[in-house]
């Protein structure tokens, strides 16, 4: 069984929940319930790459502020199977990526590869962030031919397969 079918689980039935909390010198990344575990990081610790911190902390914000809307847009889609479908994949998706974080972060040491892989994660999650507003943006949806390539990077990036990711949105189902 995959992480995303263990998180479609946890996820499946449940009221929607954020996943962060923010206080002036911590996050709180408190996805246990969702399989994540709960992870606090103390800014504190990122002094010297504060102004790198503060953009995964942004992006954290918004990914938890994108899962969290389209679980209550999830819930509320009754006719449109392919935008339910598309948004589950794009909540699962949101999820595994604080589980992606917790992982970078876990690095006891501040270095360059850290670094350099924290902005790829802040690029990757910022696409990821845009395709959720672009598929809630009220009004006629564009149908696109095929899969989105840009969630399918992301997927990829991810560690992500198809299969996984269809056997997760069965459970959902």
């Amino acid at each position: 069984m995959s992480i995303l079918s263990e998180i479609a689980m946890k996820i499946k039935g449940r009221r929607c929940e954020r996943l962060v909390k923010q206080t002036r010198t911590e996050v709180e990344i408190t996805g246990a319930s969702f399989g994540v575990g709960t992870f606090k990081i103390d800014v504190g610790d990122f002094s010297n790459k504060i102004k790198e911190f503060f953009k995964v902390t942004q992006i954290m914000v918004a990914l938890d502020t994108s899962q969290y809307l389209l679980c209550g847009a999830i819930r509320e889609i009754k006719d449109d199977d392919s935008l339910k479908k598309d948004s589950m994949r794009i909540r699962m998706q949101l999820i595994l990526a604080f589980s992606h974080l917790q992982a970078l972060l876990s690095v006891p040491k501040a270095t360059e590869i850290l670094s350099k892989e924290l902005r790829r994660w802040v690029r990757k999650m910022s696409q990821l962030h845009e395709e959720s507003i672009e598929l809630l943006k009220p009004g006629p949806r564009m149908i696109k031919k095929g899969r989105n390539e840009t969630l399918l990077r992301i997927s990829k990036y991810q560690g992500i397969d198809e299969e996984q990711m269809e056997e997760a949105l069965s459970i959902l189902r």
